[in-house]
């Protein structure tokens, strides 16, 4: 949860957190996708990989922000 509440980041990959962190993998993916204060993004990162917040810096503004990063980037390819 350290992880996922660090300012400088809005969202989190699992491989991020479990670079950060030093704890595996799977055990990272249980806990966010069992974690009730933990929030999924809608939209990847640009490698395809989920995006991961905590429920209290979660906002559909960000949100909407991460889909029009996506598509304005892959537009511009």
């Amino acid at each position: 949860m350290d992880a996922l509440s660090e300012e400088k980041w809005d969202f989190r990959t699992v491989r991020g957190i479990s670079r950060s962190t030093g704890v595996p993998e799977d055990r990272v993916i249980e806990v966010l996708y069992n974690h009730p204060d933990v929030v999924k993004s809608s939209v990847p990162d640009e490698k395809g990989d989920d995006l991961f917040t905590l429920r209290e810096k979660f906002s559909k503004a960000r949100d909407i922000f991460n889909v029009v990063r996506t598509v304005v980037s892959k537009s511009l390819d």
